[in-house]
């Protein structure tokens, strides 16, 4: 109770008549006594009255302490009975395994590595800001953006897809069971969830309002993430030691600040323990996060329990914002130092971001090391930012510290919210603490500047981006952009078409998420020096390779004995399949001088593929890269050769490009999804007819892999590609690397058949340059030619190099010519090739008359079609097949 009463008269004072020092008669002292009467008689009552209410005060302030210590009493009591229950449930699914995610990390990419960002409509233009610096950077690593499909629109999806970040609907029907509020919502409850369920391995996480200042790739190799695998920030509060969750989580209590998980990097495969009681700790929100502030917190406690090792970096924190006053509501808007200083008299610090320093990552550390900034968490300006207006001018830093003392050595730091400020909202400051002061940015021993001085240029870099990215919501600009690969076998870049919007729906979505993880992995990052893969090549070796089954083996010795007969004496190997082939049939290889290799492995994921799938070529890439020779002359069994092809190993296109291939009728439309699926800009370009490949290994072996990659998703990939001839070119171009794609033009071969000449012109005595009325034509083959040895763009007197006599391998029919009739496109002389006119079409017809495996040109403006008779043109083409077949077929069941 209060003691500094008013003092009331003294009883004596009231009783005693004061008689000389007045000089008053006792007839006037009495009257002025009665005058006074009155006046003390209200006073004596109002203190009365006064004491009654103290003492009720008092009374009623002993009765509340007491009730609200018993109710105190008993909801410690309750928290504590509900905290030990949870306590015990954490700890039993931790101990019986169940808080694994590796059913929400099914789509994980072992090596993988990218940046995974979250948010909803209302962070979409901060996402791209984020990226835009990202890559300003010189961050080359792949982007992500993870969301709930009620929380975007399909124009937010494209607009993110436009600037080259992958989207990704993280979305799990358990989302839905949680009993979660908006807060719990706005604290990141969902945070944890959008890490595990990336395809990423290492994940650089990043709030949308993150914003890099400089290349975070170099995190992944620090000896810190080497060693714990788990990089962290520090916020400036620490958990205190009264907090009930240091005892739901069987912890010790120790000095800790807690994390600022603007900024995360994880590899995910070494700290899943630790993700998964993060997520178990937020799918039970309703109860942690009353003792512990969202996602921050929950990482920090899920590795904690799971006693999963992280760095949290020690260095110093810095508050980053704007001075402001009633003349400068925006601060220092022109970044000029006034007459007044930094700081005028009447201004006052509105902090509302946050710097994150690097840490030293060098092998031992450093005593002379300084860190600098690395991250900045814009997040009182994500949504307060005004246009031109610098939002980083100043800096707040505690100063003052003890050498070799952290201020988590120390256990002081605070921040002080402060809210609205001259206009600014979001605004908060450092605290002085005891022995320290707050001071604006050090930039060396005393010496103090502001932020925008000390780092010029982010305030510029930032505002730029944000400007950029707010265009972009405004205007998607889903353009592409220039088709980088000598794709054509020109030496000039191709400028693609405008793509048409093609919408993903959820599996495309997420296939594309995967291979943006696939094509950021250590292992297709390895060049072919660099990947232990790659050692049993030989290097400088030539050798031509096929593969097969049973069924191709007689064909795989005609294509050897024709190449023997054109003089070429390179090493041929046939590759094949164990199930594939008999004792038999290897036997009769090695009698012919083919050297047969079995190049099955682990890595070739036959349970993948149906019979269809293997008939389109799965395995041809796995056969490439098992092979010993550096420089491949790869053929499919049914190739017949009309000229040594040894002479393209010397060719101008070989020595440019380390990868020459031929041309197919079709071409890939604009329309079809694999070139957003794979963000491969548009170009017009025919597909490849991998019939025969000439590759050096050594210069493409990532495309190599990129194409292995893709056969291995066959069940989803050729949907989109037509087997192994597309995912040759799309490996190619994943990779970035150049190709020449021979541009001569296209040729069918085949036959003129009507009811009187089923099989044709079989005695080849007939001039055929016409089809007659009633016949039709049926090509069976394909022509592909001679490459110009010569730095020109056009051939004029292309030659027959090779034939794919895919239509009569199994339709051949003994002493019958195959190629009797060639049929091609007459080319205007406007243009230089087929190719340029960006038509050409092949219909496919199945039977006519006798003959099967048919199809023909179709006529497209501006080209039409010209028959000649091949047979008399390249006399002797026919009669050597016929005889090379015959010799082989003929060796049956010796």
């Amino acid at each position: 109770m209060p003691q500094n009463y008013e003092r009331t008269p003294s009883t004596t004072n009231r009783n005693t008549h004061h008689t000389g020092e007045t000089g008053a008669t006792p007839l006037l002292e009495e009257r002025a006594k009665r005058r006074r009467q009155p006046a003390m008689k209200l006073q004596l009552f109002t203190r009365r009255i006064r004491r009654i209410f103290e003492v009720l005060v008092m009374i009623g302030t002993v009765v509340l302490i007491l009730y609200l210590g018993q109710a105190n009493s008993a909801a410690k009591k309750s928290v504590g009975a509900e905290g030990a229950r949870m306590r015990k449930k954490w700890q039993r699914l931790y101990k019986e395994g169940k808080l694994d995610v590796e059913p929400l990390n099914k789509n994980m990419v072992k090596g993988s590595r990218g940046i995974v960002l979250m948010g909803t409509s209302s962070t979409v233009n901060l996402a791209v800001t984020t990226t835009i610096l990202l890559r300003d950077t010189g961050c080359v690593l792949p982007v992500e953006f993870a969301y709930l499909p009620n929380e975007v629109t399909e124009q937010d999806l494209q607009i993110l897809r436009s600037n080259n970040i992958t989207t990704r609907n993280y979305f799990t029907p358990e989302i839905d069971s949680y009993n979660w509020n908006s807060e719990h919502l706005r604290l990141g409850v969902l945070k944890p969830l959008a890490v595990i369920t990336s395809p990423f391995q290492e994940i650089l996480f990043l709030d949308p309002d993150m914003i890099p200042l400089r290349d975070p790739t170099f995190l992944f190799s620090t000896p810190q993430f080497k060693e714990t695998g788990a990089l962290f920030w520090p916020d400036f509060p620490a958990t205190a030691q009264g907090n009930p969750i240091w005892q739901i989580m069987g912890q010790e209590y120790e000095f800790e600040r807690e994390f600022e998980t603007g900024a995360i990097v994880l590899d995910k495969a070494r700290v899943s323990l630790g993700l998964g009681l993060a997520w178990h700790l937020c799918q039970n929100a309703a109860f942690y996060f009353q003792f512990m502030w969202g996602d921050k917190d929950a990482f920090r406690w899920g590795f904690r329990g799971a006693q999963i090792p992280y760095h949290l970096n020690p260095n110093y924190l810095m508050s980053v914002g704007v001075v402001v006053s009633e003349t400068m509501p925006f601060g220092n808007v022109s970044l000029v130092e006034t007459k007044d200083g930094l700081v005028p008299a009447e201004g006052k610090y509105c902090g509302q971001g946050m710097v994150q320093m690097d840490f030293d990552a060098g092998v031992k550390a450093s005593a002379d090391f300084q860190p600098s900034p690395l991250f900045m968490h814009a997040n009182g300006i994500k949504k307060f930012y005004r246009e031109d207006i610098p939002p980083f001018q100043v800096a707040q830093v505690y100063t003052g510290l003890p050498k070799g003392q952290t201020l988590n050595s120390l256990r002081v730091g605070k921040y002080h919210w402060i809210g609205e400020l001259y206009g600014q909202n979001h605004c908060g400051m450092l605290e002085p603490q005891a022995g320290l002061k707050v001071s604006y940015l050090e930039a060396s021993q005393n010496q103090i500047k502001d932020f925008a001085k000390m780092f010029p240029g982010v305030n510029e870099k930032y505002m730029h981006a944000r400007k950029t990215a707010s265009a972009t919501l405004k205007t998607p600009d889903i353009s592409s952009t220039v088709e980088s690969q000598t794709s054509l076998g020109a030496t000039k870049p191709v400028k693609p078409d405008p793509p048409e919007s093609q919408p993903l729906n959820q599996e495309e979505l997420e296939f594309q998420s995967k291979w943006d993880a696939y094509a950021q992995s250590k292992e297709f990052q390895l060049e072919f020096d660099e990947d232990p893969e790659a050692k049993h090549v030989i290097r400088g070796s030539k050798g031509v390779l096929m593969m097969g089954t049973s069924a191709t083996v007689d064909l795989a010795l005609m294509a050897a004995e024709f190449l023997r007969g054109l003089g070429c004496t390179l090493e041929i190997e046939f590759a094949y399949l164990k199930s594939e082939v008999t004792q038999s049939d290897l036997d009769k290889l090695k009698a012919n001088n083919i050297t047969t290799r079995n190049y099955d492995s682990p890595k070739l994921p036959l349970s993948n593929w149906s019979r269809e799938e293997l008939r389109l070529g799965a395995t041809k890439p796995f056969a490439l890269l098992s092979s010993p020779f550096q420089h491949t002359l790869f053929m499919d069994p049914d190739v017949y050769p009309l000229q040594d092809p040894t002479q393209l190993f010397s060719s101008v296109q070989y020595k440019q490009t380390g990868a020459l291939f031929w041309p197919d009728f079709p071409s890939t439309p604009r329309t079809n999804k694999i070139w957003t699926l794979l963000r491969v800009p548009f170009v017009f370009e025919r597909e490849f007819e991998s019939g025969l490949m000439l590759l050096d290994k050594a210069r493409i072996w990532r495309g190599l892999k990129f194409a292995a990659r893709l056969c291995s998703d066959a069940r989803f990939t050729n949907t989109f590609l037509w087997g192994d001839k597309d995912t040759f070119r799309f490996g190619m171009k994943v990779a970035g690397l150049s190709y020449s794609l021979n541009r001569n033009y296209l040729t069918s071969l085949g036959v003129i058949v009507d009811k009187q000449r089923p099989l044709g012109n079989v005695s080849l005595t007939t001039k055929e340059d016409a089809i007659p009325p009633g016949a039709e034509y049926c090509g069976q083959s394909m022509l592909q030619m001679t490459f110009d040895n010569s730095e020109s763009d056009t051939l004029d007197t292309p030659q027959p190099l090779w034939i794919h006599a895919n239509g009569i391998r199994s339709n051949y029919k003994d002493s019958i010519p195959p190629f009797q009739v060639a049929q091609t496109y007459a080319l205007p002389s406007d243009f230089k090739n087929v190719d340029a006119t960006r038509v050409g079409k092949y219909h496919w017809i199945g039977r006519a008359q006798e003959q099967d495996h048919c199809g023909r040109m179709e006529d497209q403006a501006p080209l039409t079609i010209v028959n000649y008779d091949f047979a008399k043109r390249y006399p002797g083409v026919n009669e050597r097949y016929i005889q090379v077949r015959r010799k082989v077929f003929g060796l049956k069941g010796a």
